[in-house]
């Protein structure tokens, strides 16, 4: 494992945004990885060559800085990305090995997805902050590429729980949510109460038809 201190002066790091792969986060949010994922994607952040490698002490500077919370709880967080694999320390040369999004994706049974979004590093201090965010990075994804879908139908492809939806989207300052509402064109003074008697779901005048309300 790495020495963690904070002795003499870190070095001067600033990300503003950090790119996320919508897909990957969810999965690793479901598998227990939301603490160690926020670092790995630091550490991606920082590696702005792309060689795959990051000194150890940018690395625990921007940890403190844009996670924060104790030296001991910083080091804990930096060795449980060590102990899942996202990072490797190389003692020789005091500097992380960090594992490839395939690599990533292929330990978490998992896809990397389609194309990257960007958040806040704002979002990285808290966890419950950082799932929510990625979940409306998920979101943007998906309804990016197709129309939009249901809880349930969003639980199958993320694996996130629809009551864990609903928590991500009312926490998230990235969401905004509206009503769905369909159209039954049909008098719903002679029609709203046989539908209401035979059909699932909440129906309602709305003018001269007859409202329901979608996912």
């Amino acid at each position: 494992m790495a020495k963690f201190s904070r002795n003499g002066s870190q070095p001067h790091v600033y990300i503003e945004q950090v790119k996320v792969y919508a897909r990957l986060s969810t999965t690793a949010m479901e598998a227990g990885y939301s603490k160690s994922i926020r670092v790995w994607y630091i550490a991606r952040a920082l590696d702005k060559e792309g060689t795959g490698v990051i000194d150890g002490e940018p690395l625990r500077a921007a940890v403190d800085k844009y996670i924060g919370g104790s030296t001991r709880n910083q080091r804990r967080l930096i060795e449980d990305a060590e102990d899942k694999k996202l990072l490797k320390y190389r003692k020789g040369s005091k500097s992380y090995k960090l594992s490839g999004l395939e690599r990533v994706a292929k330990m978490l049974n998992t896809e990397v997805g389609h194309k990257p979004v960007y958040i806040s590093v704002r979002h990285f201090k808290k966890v419950k902050d950082f799932k929510a965010e990625c979940y409306a990075a998920y979101l943007k994804d998906v309804n990016n590429r197709s129309k939009p879908k249901s809880q349930r139908v969003h639980a199958e492809i993320s694996g996130i729980s629809q009551s864990s939806q609903s928590r991500y989207i009312k926490h998230s300052k990235s969401v905004r949510t509206k009503r769905n509402i369909g159209i039954i064109r049909k008098p719903h003074r002679t029609h709203l109460d046989g539908i209401r008697e035979h059909s699932e779901g909440a129906f309602f005048p709305l003018g001269d038809d007859i409202g329901q309300m979608l996912p």
